[in-house]
């Protein structure tokens, strides 16, 4: 007996299921639209600002509008429905030869937009076609043009469209432009490593997009409240050695914070407004525009590009062109530092090598811890540099050598327990490197009129397989003058010396024996 078949459906039935079927795809599409409606404005106006600098022409709520209304349409396809639009379009957007420009660039690209914005570039795969968006977008936009450009305040001579022609042609070539320079830009940060050199580079590049007169670049320091100024431009001159090198982070703040660009119309209203010290070489009686704009890196802000002016207020394509400036910015300085540190630390080594040798040519253990500090002192830069070495008698640290405070002789042989008293005795009694940021809050810190002005200490063990032998004690000035470096560069140091110190100590333990039976053989034969 042959299998039986599910009767099929009339053309009614079917052309039922379709409408039911279309209906469904409308109302998933206008639910996608209206959930999507900040993306695919941001899409938008991104495609506006890149591809036809009209990224302040048209504001974002009417271009929210548009993107509702169409999807209304979507769900009702009234012509009626983009024609009232077109109304009120003209009412927010002036039929001049830029307003029209921008109206066409923005008409143009919206297609894109949509695919931008609801699709999105998070998913591997692209997500399915918007059915009914994609059909009645064209109807949307052919009714909504036809009527705008059929109004009677609209005229069509050849003039006009001429200007609007030319507007978009000029607007195409300075988009050209603007590519060819963003080009140059990335070749010619491509052509060094030298940091100073980077900061020139993209000061002159920045130069051929925007008045440069005045513009800096700077780095963040750490988790500190500090930015350090690495390229300063001032009245069109470099400013250098003038206290700017290190500042406290004012309205870069803001950019850091939000990770994108940052404009204020009115610089010093601006800082005013936030408690922020306005520097002294900025005019109060002028008004300056300000720009502030991320240095990104692996995802990590690692400084900033800024400018100042007080001829013109910046604009969001200015911001928009300065950041993809700083985007490729951010690749070339993070390997320019990379590179100097690599330099840095190759240079470190040398140094350490060079401090080895010597070590292990010294064999008298006072001489060799004066020559240590002495070295170390001058290789490296260090402010105060002591060596503490243990007292087996009695348990004690003995201070025997320091280098970088004069006239502080009578503090050699200084003394302190084997016991957490003190940076040096907490380093002792952890055998583990300690940092003090600032000593003045650190009650450990001893303190004496030679080393009243130390602001940051830090303190290495020195060892021999868990053997305490001493202490090396390096001091500064500055609040928070030690790295991760520079315990580091001070740990391979402090082995070095641990070992030369056991080397001598051994050394002179050999000559006392064999002086001791040298003795002993003298007084048998006598």
């Amino acid at each position: 007996m042959s299998p039986r078949h599910a009767p099929r459906p009339n053309a009614r039935v079917r052309r039922q299921m379709h409408d039911r079927m279309l209906e469904h795809e409308s109302a998933r599409d206008t639910t996608a639209l209206r959930a999507r409606l900040p993306d695919v404005r941001d899409a938008w106006r991104r495609l506006l600002v890149e591809r036809c600098g009209f990224g302040t022409t048209l504001p974002d709520d009417l271009l929210i509008d548009f993107l509702e209304t169409l999807a209304v349409f979507v769900a009702n396809p009234d012509p009626a429905i983009p024609i009232r639009l077109a109304a009120e379009w003209r009412e927010m957007v002036s039929l001049s030869v830029e307003g029209v420009a921008a109206t066409a660039s923005a008409i143009g690209l919206v297609g894109e937009a949509l695919r931008d914005g609801l699709d999105g570039d998070a998913t591997p795969e692209p997500a399915p076609a918007h059915h009914d968006i994609s059909t009645l977008l064209s109807s949307f936009t052919t009714a909504f043009s036809g009527a705008l450009m059929t109004s009677g305040e609209f005229q069509c001579s050849e003039s006009y469209w001429y200007g609007v022609s030319c507007r978009l042609t000029q607007e195409r070539e300075r988009r050209i432009t603007q590519l060819a320079i963003l080009n140059d830009v990335s070749t010619a940060l491509a052509s060094t490593l030298s940091l100073d050199q980077l900061a020139t580079i993209i000061h002159e590049q920045c130069g051929r997009l925007f008045d440069a007169t005045n513009f800096y670049i700077a780095t963040l320091d750490g988790d500190s409240d500090e930015m350090n100024i690495i390229y300063h431009h001032f009245g069109g001159q470099r400013v250098s050695g003038d206290g700017f090198d290190t500042v406290r982070i004012g309205l870069t703040r803001l950019v850091i914070e939000l990770g994108e660009p940052v404009v204020f119309d009115d610089y010093v209203a601006a800082c005013n407004e936030r408690g922020i010290e306005v520097p002294p070489h900025i005019d109060r009686q002028k008004t300056w525009a300000w720009i502030g704009v991320p240095i990104v890196a692996d995802d990590l802000t690692i400084g900033l590009l800024a400018m100042l002016t007080d001829q013109r207020i910046f604009t969001r394509d200015d911001a928009t062109l300065l950041a993809a400036v700083a985007r490729q910015a951010g690749a070339a300085i993070q390997n320019a530092r990379l590179y100097q540190a690599q330099i840095i630390q190759a240079n470190q080594l040398i140094v350490i090598n060079r401090i080895a040798r010597a070590f292990a040519t010294i064999r008298d253990p006072r001489q060799l811890a004066a020559e240590a500090a002495r070295r170390i002192q001058d290789a490296f830069g260090y402010g105060v540099v002591m060596i503490f070495q243990t007292n087996r008698s009695d348990d004690r640290l003995v201070l025997k050598t320091l280098a970088g405070i004069e006239g502080a002789d009578n503090l050699v042989g200084f003394s302190l327990p084997l016991d957490e008293r003190g940076i040096v005795g907490r380093a002792a009694a952890t055998r583990q490197p300690v940092v003090v940021a600032d000593v003045h809050i650190d009650d450990d810190f001893i303190t004496s009129p030679w080393t009243a002005h130390i602001r940051s200490e830090i303190a290495v063990p020195l060892l021999r397989e868990e053997r305490l032998l001493g202490v090396l004690n390096v001091e500064s000035p500055e609040v928070d003058a030690f790295s991760e470096q520079d315990v580091s560069l001070l740990t391979t140091i402090a082995d070095q010396l641990a070992i030369a110190l056991e080397n001598a100590e051994l050394l002179r333990e050999e000559q006392k024996r064999r002086a001791e039976v040298s003795l002993i053989l003298n007084a048998s034969q006598a």
